[in-house]
């Protein structure tokens, strides 16, 4: 049974989303603010965070960065609540680093339900290769192959949303046509790494 810490200062929605995750026979932890969450993450083993974007004090990014330079909790997957359409472009930037994926608020219980198991099934996939090659001496190889992974997972579900975003948005309107431009190049984003991705896959099939 995974261990998923739900971080958001809305009440209603943690409740909300524990209960959803609970009843999915998942295992979870709460928090309202970035101080509480990181102070879980010190003392309970973790298979994900669903970290909330805007928080009062200490945002999701502080959260997330904090998370990071824990060598406790850096490899925990984090995947962010935002009621904001992500662009592709800013997986470019800093902030982003080690992001698995973005959830757009509001979220109905299947996305919900769908995007974790991505995540928990694209980290499954991650360790599996650790373990079957751990006495390959390609590490550099290994962790560009587990970010082009991490990468696929992320702009699947981007392009999701995105797609999602822009059904709901006024046609002819500055947003609409953000949106699309933002879907066509998500889209050769995802090509781009699912190439990269094979490539890798070639050459670790012949490490062992």
């Amino acid at each position: 049974m995974s261990t998923i810490l739900v971080v958001d200062d809305e009440e209603e929605l943690l409740t909300l989303v524990e209960t959803i995750l609970k009843g999915a026979g998942y295992r979870v932890l709460t928090a309202l603010n970035g101080p509480e969450a990181l102070s879980v993450l010190e003392r309970e083993e973790v298979d994900l965070v669903l970290l909330d974007v805007m928080m009062p004090g200490m945002d999701g990014w502080e959260v997330a960065a904090e998370i990071r330079k824990n060598p406790r909790t850096r490899d925990v997957p984090v995947a962010m609540l935002t009621v904001k359409a992500m662009s592709p472009q800013y997986f470019y930037s800093k902030d982003a680093e080690g992001i698995m994926d973005y959830i757009n608020k509001p979220f109905s219980k299947k996305e919900l339900l769908d995007r974790v198991k991505g995540v928990l099934d694209t980290v499954a996939t991650i360790n599996a290769m650790r373990e079957r090659l751990a006495d390959a001496a390609a590490p550099d190889l290994i962790k560009e192959y587990e970010d082009l992974l991490r990468a696929e997972q992320l702009y699947k579900n981007l392009n999701m949303s995105l797609r999602l975003s822009l059904e709901r948005s006024e046609k002819g309107s500055e947003d609409h046509k953000l949106l699309k431009e933002a879907v066509e190049y998500g889209k050769v984003l995802l090509k781009e790494v699912k190439k990269k991705k094979d490539t890798y896959e070639r050459f670790i099939k012949d490490l062992k």
